[in-house]
């Protein structure tokens, strides 16, 4: 499923090197006009930060916290992108949801045609899995000369979300790749004659055409063919040849002949049954291969579909992007080895940064307004807490538990050389105690998965960061969970003035670096919602902002601090 880009030659690009100094008149709010507490909260932030009211875009939502992505595309785009397209918001760089907007879109659902195709790739997958099972298993024991145990084909199931059925892929596949090896080294091995060698043949051959489809029988029989001399034996080869031939190009004919109905779901289980015959499991169950049941899967675009709501509204203007991954961010400073590259033609796309001043009560909304104003009015001071985990891994690979361990040790360092907050460092395994955080301006640590610990007593001003999967899920307006101990609802209910996390599983690379991201907050030249978007690495994504874009705190400092150009 695809989104339609705006490209409009009226449109004001708004690049990485464009986006900094943001101002109030750069701003619109996305309020739901459902809701008059989402409105309240809309007005009020235009009248505190002098936002014009006229940059207020009300639209009619759900009221939950979680909306389908056919209600986000069919009611919600059409509608924010038709105000943000005209010449007076021409200059808006941040948007700005309010209490009352949905935090979630749910993952995209696939109905008619590109249903079936995903209901029938997923039992072949199912199916030729199985398969590869039960042909390593027999392969493992030709080579150790004994009797493959049955494998239990009926119960195989291949796992449905993506990251899982990735690994599962991998491993098979090498299972049966080494096996393979393997069993070819042990008949080699024995040789040309003997007692049942014929048979051992016989049975490798058949488990070879299961492995490499037809084509492989036809180069193991023109190999044979070439080592025989002028016998009746080459005679009958080269009957076979011909015959495995003939059916090789009646089946690469067919292929061809519907290779342009690929996405009709009626031919796609013949064009995989030819591909299994011409190719076989080597190819059907590759994990990377293009004509793989793995690649045609990813394919169908609902893998990771799922996103936040304000991820997915940085790119409200945007076209022709999948949406079963996450996007490289424009406007990301910190550029990372081996992440996404964002195709040239994008780089200048207009995207927005967005924040959201919500929480589980507009009470709490609108406080984070008044907390952030106030904080600005004097410098920041208190106690910074850091919680790492005493992990000493490998540290170069990105996304790794050493990687973000070190950084937020590396962190500390940097609070202790370039402020005058005091810095608490906990680098064991177990989490700051209850209570055991009083004073607290700037919080950073990881991993209490949906378990909130109350440890902290919340300065003005605090910033508080937990690393962890779903801890914005909710914030507290989802009637299913009323009591959810998540990090980013529990810390806005105890007073914090902005924080961050996951809407869903979005894997350790996708959070910002913690010391990239309040190394800039700290040296004071971006506000929050700059900072946040120079140390995201990815849109279309699950990680949001929850906070006043504009707050920019001034901490009590030991000497300047210059954030990255």
């Amino acid at each position: 499923m695809k989104k339609f880009l705006l490209m409009a030659l009226f449109f004001v690009p708004v690049g990485p090197s464009e986006c900094w100094a943001l101002a109030p008149d750069e701003i619109a709010v996305i309020a739901n006009a459902s809701s008059s507490d989402s409105m309240a909260v809309a007005n009020d932030y235009c009248v505190k930060r002098n936002v014009p009211p006229s940059h207020i875009i009300s639209i009619k939502m759900s009221l939950n916290e979680r909306v389908s992505r056919k209600e986000y595309e069919d009611s919600y785009v059409g509608a924010i992108r038709e105000k943000l397209i005209r010449p007076e918001m021409a200059g808006i760089k941040c948007l700005v949801t309010v209490y009352g907007v949905p935090l979630r879109i749910a993952r995209f659902v696939p109905s008619g045609d590109l249903g079936r195709q995903k209901k029938l790739i997923e039992q072949l997958l199912d199916e030729r899995f199985a398969e590869l099972k039960e042909l390593s298993s027999n392969l493992n024991a030709f080579s150790e000369g004994g009797v493959a145990p049955s494998a239990d084909m009926k119960t195989f199931r291949m796992p449905r979300y993506k990251l899982g059925r990735g690994k599962e892929a991998v491993t098979l596949y090498r299972q049966a790749t080494e096996a393979f090896t393997a069993a070819a080294k042990a008949l080699s091995r024995m040789g040309t004659s003997g007692l049942g060698i014929e048979e051992k043949v016989k049975k490798m051959t058949e488990m070879s055409i299961l492995w490499y489809g037809l084509q492989g029988r036809y180069q193991a029989l023109e190999q044979h063919y070439k080592k025989q001399g002028a016998t009746g034996t080459k005679k009958a080869v080269q009957l076979e040849m011909e015959a495995v031939k003939a059916t090789l190009l009646q089946g690469i004919g067919r292929l061809k002949e519907i290779s342009g109905d690929t996405n009709d779901w009626t031919t796609l289980k013949e064009r995989f049954d030819l591909i299994y015959q011409i190719a076989g499991l080597q190819v059907i169950c590759h994990p990377n291969h293009s004509e793989g049941l793995v690649s045609r899967r990813a394919n169908i675009g609902d893998d990771d579909s799922e996103s936040a709501f304000d991820s997915e509204l940085a790119l409200v203007l945007w076209d022709q992007y999948p949406l079963n991954d996450q996007q490289p961010n424009p406007m990301l400073v910190f550029k990372k080895k081996g992440f996404p590259v964002l195709p040239a033609d994008r780089e200048n796309a207009r995207t927005f940064m967005v924040s959201r001043l919500d929480g589980p009560t507009p009470k709490i909304a609108l406080e984070l307004i008044e907390r952030a104003i106030a904080a600005e009015r004097m410098p920041i001071k208190g106690t910074a807490y850091i919680d790492a985990r005493g992990i000493y891994t490998a540290t170069e690979k990105i996304g790794s538990y050493g990687y973000y361990d070190d950084k937020l040790r590396k962190l500390a360092r940097l609070i202790e050389k370039e402020t005058a907050l005091k810095v608490v460092e906990n680098n064991v395994d177990s989490l700051f105690a209850v209570g055991e955080c009083p004073d607290t301006v700037l919080y950073c640590g990881w991993y209490s998965l949906r378990n909130y610990i109350d440890s902290f007593t919340y300065n003005l001003g605090a910033i508080g960061y937990h690393i962890a999967s779903f801890e914005a899920e909710t914030l507290g307006r989802d009637k299913k969970k009323p009591d959810s101990n998540v990090w980013c609802k529990r810390m806005l209910e105890k007073g914090v003035t902005a924080t961050l996390g996951a809407t869903s599983e979005p894997y350790l690379h996708s959070f910002p670096r913690p010391d990239e991201l309040m190394g800039e907050l700290m040296g004071g030249k971006y506000c929050l919602v700059e900072c946040f978007y120079r140390t995201l690495p990815f849109t279309s994504w699950r990680i949001i902002l929850i906070g006043d874009p504009l707050y920019k705190p001034r901490y009590a400092r030991a000497r300047g601090f210059r954030p990255a150009m």
